[in-house]
């Protein structure tokens, strides 16, 4: 396991986790369980423009 977080939904509900399997099948997989309500996106401004952010 390369990295693991829980409680980023609204509802402090939602997981994933990071497994590294570079050495046997060459890539990086990543399991969710997708929270109920997600929070809201950030909103990023640079230089006068406007970027939306996954949240």
């Amino acid at each position: 396991m390369l990295q693991k977080g829980f409680g980023y939904g609204l509802g402090g509900d939602g997981d994933f986790v990071y497994l590294d399997t570079l050495d046997r099948y060459g890539v990086i997989v990543e399991a969710i369980e997708v929270p109920a309500v997600r929070r809201p996106s950030e909103v990023l401004r640079h230089e006068g423009v406007t970027l939306a952010t996954a949240g």
